[in-house]
């Protein structure tokens, strides 16, 4: 499969990744062009190359007549090649003979010359009605092999099967060799996904949450280095420049006194300028993880995240809990609670925030509990715009462990943290 989802055009189905085999059950003609016109619509929207073949109840000139009424160049893009509708016989066989490789082979040109002229990919509709029940085996292996030709590549294909021409049994063949079938039920076109199916589209869009985290990592990482760039400038370079004329002054002394006097001064910013290198760094990286750990580390947090915000914290983490953690967890718990501890200022209104630590023979169970004004989690957690939520939970994935969410409206949000331990730790806590 594909990693980009492609607009089928069809409302019952939606989106599907590239590399989608699928197909559709029809009894009249008015159902294949129900389905089959804004598929092709999209399809020639979306830059692709389009191939229609077509077998009674649809004809030619019948389907050419309906894309003209949808799609408004319909002319130009037949003159162009973007959309070819053919017979079935002149696309399935050869001297009127079928052969599984030659249709491969077929497919697989059409496709290469379809990304050589600068198509986003191909778009594929066949009806399959014409196979006999002799003809049946070949051309079941024919739609394997289609499959597998088009799992990797950038290819829809849709086939047309009519529930009135084939046995219960050939029913069963075509929804087991396809990703997933569309059949009208009680006047409405619903579909049956394959377990497959909805894996690859939740990998997708997993993808698709990485792909934003990471932009937003890039993002950050330019932002902070020019908040470094304008304090360094600001702060530090100020205090340097006060440094070196203080020392040119130094040098103008009439006395010891006053030279004693312009020294003291000296100390003074050489003192402010290492304090704010020292903020600077700190800000880079929390320098007191690697010397303390993350129990002095969160508490030094803490306590300025109160200051800063006017929320009260109230941290519950023994030294039994933090001790001998590995650094990577370490510093994973840090950035995870530091953006638990950021959404709490910024969005939850809250004035009190409580974090209780347990190691547990299973690993580390942590509570972030605000007493704010709660949200739907539902709403947040599935949508890619929240980012940070995201965030925290690909860092805890990355320790091999999970970050979930409950909160109610106007009754505050509960976060549980939970990580694996290698081993079994000593001691237990109450959350």
């Amino acid at each position: 499969m594909g990693t980009e989802l492609r607009d089928t055009g069809i409302s019952a189905v939606g989106a599907l990744p590239w590399g989608t085999h699928f197909c559709h059950f029809y009894e009249t003609k008015e159902d294949l062009l129900d389905i089959l016109i804004p598929y092709f619509k999209v399809g020639l929207e979306s830059n692709e190359f389009c191939i229609w073949a077509v077998l009674d109840p649809l004809n030619e000139e019948e389907a050419t007549n309906a894309l003209r009424r949808a799609v408004s160049d319909a002319d130009l893009r037949l003159a162009a090649g973007d959309i070819q509708v053919v017979p079935y016989s002149q696309w399935y066989l050869k001297d009127n003979t079928f052969s599984v490789q030659r249709l491969i082979s077929t497919l697989r040109a059409k496709l290469t010359q379809a990304l050589a002229r600068g198509y986003a990919g191909i778009r594929i509709n066949g009806n399959e009605a014409w196979p006999t029940k002799t003809e049946w085996k070949e051309f079941s292996q024919y739609e394997q092999e289609l499959d597998r030709l088009i799992s990797h590549e950038r290819a829809l294909v849709l086939c047309s099967y009519p529930l009135d021409a084939i046995s219960a049994a050939r029913t069963f063949d075509v929804a087991r060799i396809h990703q997933f079938a569309i059949a009208r039920r009680r006047g409405h076109w619903e579909l049956v996904e394959t377990p497959e199916l909805r894996q690859a589209k939740e990998e997708i869009e997993r993808e698709a949450t990485r792909r934003l985290l990471l932009e937003r990592v890039l993002s950050a990482q330019e932002e902070e280095r020019r908040r470094i760039a304008r304090e360094l400038h600001d702060e530090a370079g100020q205090l340097l420049t006060s440094l070196l004329v203080g020392l040119r002054s130094l040098e103008d002394s009439r006395n010891i006194a006053d030279a004693k006097a312009k020294g003291h001064r000296l100390r003074e910013i050489t003192a402010q300028a290492i304090d704010e290198v020292g903020r600077l760094a700190r800000g880079l990286h929390p320098t007191v993880l690697d010397d303390h750990g993350l129990g002095v580390a969160l508490s030094r947090y803490v306590t300025e995240y109160a200051e800063t915000h006017n929320i009260a914290v109230d941290l519950k983490l023994s030294e039994r809990d933090s001790a001998n953690l590995p650094p990577a967890v370490q510093i994973g718990l840090y950035r995870i609670l530091q953006e638990a501890l950021t959404n709490v200022a910024r969005h939850s209104g809250a004035n009190a925030v409580g974090i209780r630590f347990a190691r547990l023979a299973t690993g580390l169970h942590v509570v972030v509990a605000d007493n704010g004004r709660g949200f739907d989690t539902k709403a947040i957690t599935d949508s890619l715009s929240h980012l940070g939520i995201q965030s925290m939970r690909e860092r805890a994935a990355m320790m091999g462990g999970s970050v979930s969410f409950t909160s109610n409206e106007g009754k505050g949000t509960r976060i549980v943290v939970q990580i694996p331990l290698t081993g079994q730790p000593d001691g237990s806590g109450s959350v």
